[in-house]
């Protein structure tokens, strides 16, 4: 049996890197995670969204069952007679005057609290939503999803898909023209309803990769721009988006 004793040249073939090869190899490395890690932060955002868009799904299949035992009357975004901030401290909170809200409203139909956050949500938006069955105490803890107020009060070109029940102006689905380009709930900042401000809708975010989720009121849902939300019909009146008349 031969055996190869040049153990010279064996030591040779070990070579290792020289310094100015490692920095090379440290140098692609780096070049690569400065392309990927982007790709891998949208993959996570991505994956983020579609589960802020089951929570929207499962609130519609909630919103609209509360509608088909009411008659098919729209949820109101808050009920009681104070302000809708629940500022008001002169009224008794277990009366439900000052807390309660639209999401009280869908929560027994839901029976889920975190269906009401969005996972991608910060700063107040990312206040855990707490349902509080006897109202015991005030709280603002509201979820990541705002409500269409729309313009406040009714009129002939301007009526909000959901109001407040004592002003009577409560929204029937039959009223609803064009459900499917109506926004009915969207990503918030923190606030439980939205309404149309000088500079379009206020209280609503693009969270995710620049745009929205949106729960429409035909129940799908769909991520679009604030600036399709925000877009003003051609005579510059109205937003289409955020009123239940034909657009």
């Amino acid at each position: 049996m031969f055996i190869n004793t040049d153990f010279s040249r064996m030591k040779r073939s070990w070579r290792a890197f020289t310094l100015v090869e490692l920095l090379v190899v440290i140098a692609i490395l780096g070049i690569l995670a400065a392309l990927l890690f982007p790709v891998f932060s949208r993959a996570r955002e991505n994956g983020r969204r579609a589960s802020c868009q089951s929570n929207l799904k499962q609130i519609g299949l909630g919103l609209l069952q509360y509608s088909q035992d009411f008659d098919e009357i729209l949820v109101a975004d808050w009920h009681g007679s104070t302000a809708a901030d629940g500022t008001d401290k002169t009224q008794p909170l277990s009366s439900a005057t000052v807390s309660y809200k639209w999401m009280d409203a869908a929560f027994p139909y839901i029976k889920n609290e975190q269906v009401f956050n969005c996972p991608s949500a910060q700063g107040r938006a990312a206040r855990p939503y707490r349902y509080y069955k006897n109202l015991s105490a005030e709280t603002e803890d509201y979820g990541s999803y705002t409500i269409t107020h729309g313009y406040g009060a009714n009129n002939s070109v301007r009526t909000p898909p959901v109001s407040h029940p004592l002003l009577d102006d409560l929204v029937n689905l039959s009223q609803v023209a064009d459900a499917p380009r109506t926004v009915w709930i969207s990503d918030g900042n923190g606030d439980f309803y939205s309404s149309v401000t000088v500079n379009g809708v206020n209280n609503v975010l693009e969270r995710h990769l620049e745009m929205t989720n949106v729960l429409f009121l035909d129940g799908h849902v769909k991520a679009v721009t604030l600036d399709r939300i925000n877009r003003y019909d051609s005579t510059g009146t109205f937003l289409p988006a955020v009123t239940i008349q034909l657009d």
